[in-house]
């Protein structure tokens, strides 16, 4: 298929002043922001139906799985604080297909979310001020990213893993993202990109900083490159698991480590 994607623009700009986002501030209604943003039309999404076998997470990032859940995937399970134990059989299920795709001695889930199309566009901007806003669907991204930046990710490895594990590289560990649909994907698919096609030496991803009242996040967007190529499942269902890098210790400076993706 053809679609428009959108990218961070190549601006000098960058190259002196980081890239960064405040939302959810009482004193501002919209998010401050020194990002600008381009949008690129009719650009070929190649269909990997009926290819599936031929992608791999070491090679291409990202790697398709036939795994079908015991859980109850409706949205209203996800979506009510009053269901955490069988959210929670969900993880485990999932932390369980991780470590057997991944060949891993240990895995952790320290985060899941929920999107849904017809989500609050404005919720990201309120998270700060929600109960429990775990339970809350958010709508699907509209840009080229990565969740984590280098720094971004070590960050996040040092809420969960002890300073031992994290000094002198005695760990070795990656972020995945373990995407399943609730059903058949109709709309709003996601889209990957062959971390191969992704070059940091030639600035095609840009550290970002998402800055909320009460944490700082940092991540990476994508500026196009004509020789990118991206991918997606067409009519993807419940038990077609997508799992990509979204972050990994092992950083390569001629090709991208974690996979950019829109959805």
């Amino acid at each position: 298929m053809r679609a428009k994607l959108k990218f961070l623009a190549d601006l000098p700009l960058y190259d002196e002043k980081k890239p960064s986002t405040l939302y959810g501030f009482p004193d501002h209604i919209q998010p401050i922001s020194n990002c600008e943003y381009e949008v690129h039309d009719g650009l070929m999404i190649q269909d990997t139906r009926g290819h599936e076998q031929e992608y791999h997470l070491d090679e291409h990032g990202f790697e398709f799985h036939h795994w079908p859940s015991k859980c109850d995937l409706s949205a209203a399970v996800f979506e009510s604080n009053g269901n955490r134990e069988e959210v929670w059989r969900y993880l485990k299920e999932t932390i369980t297909l991780t470590e057997l795709v991944l060949q891993a001695p240990k895995a952790m889930c320290f985060d899941w979310g929920l999107r849904r199309t017809n989500a609050d566009c404005e919720i990201r901007g309120q998270l700060d001020n929600l109960g429990d806003a775990r339970y809350r669907a958010l709508p699907p991204t509209n840009l080229m990213h990565c969740d984590y930046s280098y720094d971004g990710g070590l960050e996040t490895l040092k809420i969960h893993l002890s300073p031992y594990e994290i000094s002198e590289g005695r760990c070795k560990a990656k972020i995945i993202n373990v995407w399943r649909p609730m059903q058949t994907v109709c709309c709003s698919p996601l889209v990957l990109c062959d971390r191969r096609t992704v070059h940091p030496k030639a600035n095609d991803i840009v550290d970002v900083d998402q800055v909320a009242p009460t944490k700082a996040e940092q991540s990476i967007t994508l500026t196009y490159r004509p020789t990118q190529g991206y991918h997606w499942l067409s009519n993807q269902q419940p038990e077609e698991v997508t799992i990509f890098t979204s972050w990994t210790s092992d950083q390569d400076d001629e090709i991208a480590s974690a996979v950019p993706i829109f959805s």
